[in-house]
């Protein structure tokens, strides 16, 4: 009778000392798992730091409290359709360019909201970091 790890091998066609049966065995990645899990720390910080900053944008531009509303939905609006549409893409089209995108997307989105001229910028930089962190964290996870 043929052993076990016998059957393992001929699936795998491994013959003794050419490696091939090596090269087929998954290892744990420890570096991806923390850059991804560095990246998406330092997203989500991102992108909750201005919020003490609208009390100087308030005075600044003149907003109202239902302006500063609409600024806090603009990141919902841009999370919660981005999950749904980029974690099934990103088993489509590969999850490193989709985690990538969504890093630039986020970036963008913070510096929209740091040179942000009016009330129409701020909801444009949280509406992009919405997305951004959307498909981050339908991704990394």
């Amino acid at each position: 009778m043929v052993s076990n790890k016998d059957d393992k091998e001929s699936e795998l066609n491994c013959n003794d000392g050419d490696g091939l049966c090596e090269l087929h065995r998954p290892t744990p990645n420890h570096r991806s798992f923390i850059i991804v899990t560095i990246t998406t720390l330092i997203l989500l910080m991102g992108a909750t730091i201005p919020t003490p900053l609208y009390g100087i944008y308030r005075n600044e531009f003149a907003l109202s409290q239902i302006s500063i509303t609409l600024i806090y939905a603009a990141y919902s609006v841009g999370v919660v359709p981005t999950l749904f549409f980029f974690g099934p893409l990103g088993d489509a089209i590969g999850r490193k360019p989709l985690l990538i995108l969504a890093v630039v997307i986020s970036l963008i989105g913070t510096a929209i909201i740091g040179i942000a001229p009016g009330l129409e910028w701020l909801i444009i930089g949280r509406l992009a970091q919405g997305v951004g962190i959307g498909a981050v964290l339908g991704n990394a996870t």
